[in-house]
């Protein structure tokens, strides 16, 4: 499987990684928590798959996202 996410889509999909909502992925966007499900169900459709947790699996299976990411990504995230 080869999907091409746009950089948008690979960034929402990092920090859904992370454990960011909906709307912390918005505002790091420069959007909504709308405009943030809008783009993390088009990554979803991308990877053919069913859920948040799935696509996570999917683009560390395939090597879409390296665990280095999350990991560079999470730091200074508030808990």
């Amino acid at each position: 499987m080869t999907a091409r996410l746009t950089p948008l889509e690979h960034r929402a999909v990092a920090l859904a990684a992370n454990g960011y909502r909906n709307a912390e992925i918005g505002m790091l966007l420069g959007g909504g928590p709308y405009s943030a499900a809008a783009v993390l169900s088009r990554a979803y459709g991308k990877l053919a798959a069913r859920d948040r947790a799935h696509a996570v699996a999917i683009v560390l299976r395939t090597g879409l996202l390296d665990v280095d990411v999350i990991t560079r990504t999470s730091r200074g995230r508030r808990t």
